[in-house]
């Protein structure tokens, strides 16, 4: 009961992170339509949040249509993953350009829960990874509480600049130590899932453990798309919606 319970919660909260943002991205970009403002522009700020919102969702009501097979640490935690990757695209404000947002959320703010995000995604990957294959005993309850105090702890000590008329979004753009630690923290998560192999060597942890790499590999790069070429978040997207697909797919069969 408590387990449908949290599902149920967390996708009224996801519903409301993902549809808020798609409705303003959708707002921007109607006014930036009658402003004549560039296509091409548009499509880099806005397509990769746009997209990625939409595919969290759509992921987070699979889950939640999923019956109580789906018991694996990792999978419980890929909710509340999704929560904070959706949160993430609260970034579109700054590099929107928006004035107004700055009364809602602060830059400082916004710069916080973007480092924020991107650590902590990458350890609840991580945890994840450690106790792949394993059943939602009380032993595991601790490492994801860990790791968000962690995170928490790291991202206080970050210092977040202020945004310029030349950088707008300069509150959103980590430190280069911090991006380094994002990604060893990354790699070391898709590493914590090969492990499981050796015991389960079935064709389904197989699929299970790629599906997990690749869409931890996509969301990683994606959390800096607005300081990466175009086609690199394009290929990043593609990634991420196939990881999806993939997961998905391969869980919805273990089930039947």
């Amino acid at each position: 009961m408590k387990n449908r319970s949290f599902k149920y919660i967390s996708i009224l909260i996801q519903l409301f992170l993902s549809i808020y943002l798609c409705a303003y991205i959708i707002y921007k970009l109607t006014l930036n339509y009658d402003a004549s403002l560039s296509i091409v522009e548009n499509i880099y700020i806005y397509f990769p949040i746009f997209i990625q919102e939409i595919a969290y969702l759509l992921l987070a009501i699979q889950l939640y249509q999923l019956p109580d097979i789906n018991k694996q640490i990792d999978n419980k935690l890929l909710h509340f993953n999704l929560i904070l990757l959706s949160l993430d695209g609260i970034v579109i404000f700054p590099l929107s350009q928006e004035l107004l947002w700055n009364f809602i959320l602060p830059p400082v703010a916004a710069g916080k829960i973007h480092l924020f995000v991107m650590l902590a995604s990458a350890l609840l990957f991580f945890v994840g990874g450690l106790h792949s294959n394993e059943g939602g005993t009380s032993k595991y309850k601790a490492s994801p509480i860990f790791a968000l105090i962690f995170t928490m702890l790291v991202v206080n000590f970050q210092q977040i600049s202020s945004p310029t008329t030349n950088l707008p979004f300069a509150s959103i753009i980590p430190s280069n130590s911090f991006i380094e630690f994002v990604i060893i923290v990354a790699i070391l998560a898709i590493i914590s899932y090969f492990p499981s192999y050796w015991n389960d060597r079935s064709v389904h942890n197989l699929v299970r453990i790629i599906s997990f790499s690749v869409l931890i590999l996509a969301t990683t790069v994606l959390r800096l798309y607005f300081i990466l070429p175009f086609i690199v978040s394009m290929i990043s997207i593609i990634l991420l919606v196939l990881s999806m697909i993939l997961y998905v797919v391969n869980l919805k069969s273990y089930t039947i």
